[in-house]
């Protein structure tokens, strides 16, 4: 009798111990979850600054970014921008980068040029040629949010969609 007395609150305390560790466990997967890169919450993810109207914009505003309705029209809008406001007025890279992410705004322009650099074999004192807009465009996106968006190659099929490759 005392056997299955002991028996029985083992079970019930395992039981307790068992619902206790699963709820501790979610907790620490929960406050483990990494936050979204504010560019990619926003579906900008070249994190174009609030300044132009763009198709695609969403209602959710943003003090100091853009935001869109979905992926493709921030992705839509950065490739414009970068071509009308950088790459068409045949810009070194890093003519490009002091304009397109200056120290005023806690960048390290050094580090982006090599970064973009080294992504897309344009040189900091080179003017990129036209088919390596994708290239720098994917780098760019890269670099604004610490992580891989989309390659050059993925990055064409919008392009192609919007009309974009006729401007380079």
């Amino acid at each position: 009798m005392l056997l299955q007395f002991l028996l029985y609150y083992m079970k019930k305390v395992f039981s307790v111990f068992v619902v206790v560790g699963v709820f501790i466990l979610i907790i620490i997967m929960v406050m483990k979850k990494k936050k979204l890169p504010k560019g990619l919450s926003l579906n900008n993810p070249f994190n174009i600054k609030v300044g132009n109207d763009w198709q695609g914009e969403s209602i959710i505003k943003d003090p100091v970014f853009e935001s869109y309705v979905d992926m493709e029209s921030g992705i839509r809008a950065g490739l414009i921008n970068l071509y009308n406001a950088y790459f068409s007025k045949g810009l070194t890279l890093a003519a490009m980068v002091h304009k397109y992410a200056p120290e005023k705004d806690n960048n390290n322009e050094a580090a982006y040029v090599a970064f973009l650099s080294e992504k897309t074999g344009v040189l900091s004192n080179q003017v990129p040629f036209r088919f390596q807009w994708l290239l720098l465009a994917s780098a760019i996106m890269r670099n604004e949010q610490g992580q891989d968006i989309m390659s050059a190659e993925e990055l064409k099929p919008i392009a192609i969609k919007y009309n974009l490759l006729n401007y380079v």
